[in-house]
């Protein structure tokens, strides 16, 4: 089921995630446009993280899990663009051709830093195997999963907010991204644990509600919409320090409206399919615009601190992400789902 309010949030989290990389390399273009570094433009990730932890467990709940079916369909969405920007790295960027295993099973981003292509490459690994260990546990028979599950994401939640990441010691020119926790597990995989289970636990809490709103509650959800949205969006481009569990409420809450509907706001979004026509490249353009960055960085283009440049970066990575989807996804999955029935379009 595809709702087009959160496709838009896609669309604005691809960008701003990309944004926040370039701009990173800009610092006084940045300075120009805000008084303060856009440091919460990565906010995004666990956005995307919460709205697949969403569907996962909507997909799930009135259906018999077919693991199989799940793991081949998940693999074959994100490989190729993972893939063909692994390779691109290799070709042109003297990329470590010896990594292709790590690409191959999507393992980037766990104990170790997933930093193989660039920016976001560990995404791909977190989001694989994370999403199959939840997949796994929802479809136990345990009636304690969502207990299990909380727990899993309050411990995550504690990690990430009260205790920085060690450094470790094969990475060179150490950010606290790439920190592990004694060794053990990074601070991405902690961002999917707790991401993806707040995804499943805001879903399984609205799924037992049943409210039926009149005009005023309509109104009243309207209203909530939009303050949500607008304290977002101030969020990822004003570099506020607020605590990050009060934002990963209130997106969870701007979502459950979104997906239900409650609000006038995501009624008059979910008017326009041509949010789905555009997210659908979200994910290459995320993956592809490292490629971009080391381009760029290439021909020293970061030196020209202007917008003029950094619209032309945003532009290249969407033409380029386009591309892949068009020339070389699209067609692969639809191959794989003509032959295995199992990958989808989009």
């Amino acid at each position: 089921m595809r709702v087009y309010s959160i496709e838009l949030l896609r669309i604005i989290f691809t960008f701003f995630i990309i944004f926040g990389h370039f701009i990173a390399k800009m610092p006084e273009l940045s300075a120009k446009l805000s008084h303060k570094p856009f440091y919460n433009t990565g906010f995004g990730v666990e956005c995307f993280f919460i709205i697949a932890g969403f569907f996962l467990y909507e997909k799930l709940k009135n259906r018999q899990p077919d693991i199989k079916k799940f793991v081949s369909g998940i693999y074959l969405r994100v490989a190729p663009a993972f893939i063909l920007a692994f390779l691109l790295n290799v070709v042109f960027f003297s990329g470590k051709f010896t990594n292709i295993f790590s690409v191959l099973f999507l393992n980037t981003g766990l104990s170790l830093p997933g930093e193989i292509n660039g920016w976001g490459d560990w995404f791909v690994g977190v989001y694989f195997w994370i999403m199959l260990f939840y997949f796994i546990l929802l479809g136990s028979a345990s009636r304690l999963k969502f207990l299990w599950i909380f727990i899993l994401v309050y411990i995550a939640l504690c990690l990430k907010i009260n205790i920085p990441p060690l450094e470790n010691a094969f990475v060179k020119n150490y950010v606290p991204l790439n920190g592990t926790y004694y060794g053990f597990i990074g601070v991405s995989v902690v961002r999917g644990i707790y991401g993806i289970g707040m995804g499943i636990l805001t879903n399984a809490f609205i799924s037992e509600l049943n409210m039926n709103l009149n005009k005023t509650g309509k109104i009243i959800f309207t209203f909530v919409e939009v303050l949500t949205s607008g304290f977002l969006l101030a969020y990822l481009v004003s570099g506020l320090g607020t605590q990050l569990f009060n934002i990963l409420i209130i997106f969870c809450i701007l979502l459950s409206s979104f997906y239900k509907g409650w609000g006038y706001l995501s009624v008059f979004l979910n008017r326009f399919n041509v949010f789905e026509t555009i997210a659908k490249y979200s994910f290459p353009v995320f993956i592809l615009h490292v490629i971009v960055v080391k381009l760029s960085m290439k021909l020293d283009l970061f030196k020209y601190q202007n917008l003029a440049v950094l619209s032309m970066m945003l532009l290249f990575s969407a033409l380029l992400g386009i591309l892949e989807y068009q020339l070389f996804e699209k067609r692969f999955l639809v191959y794989c789902k003509n032959k295995f029935g199992n990958a989808k379009k989009g």
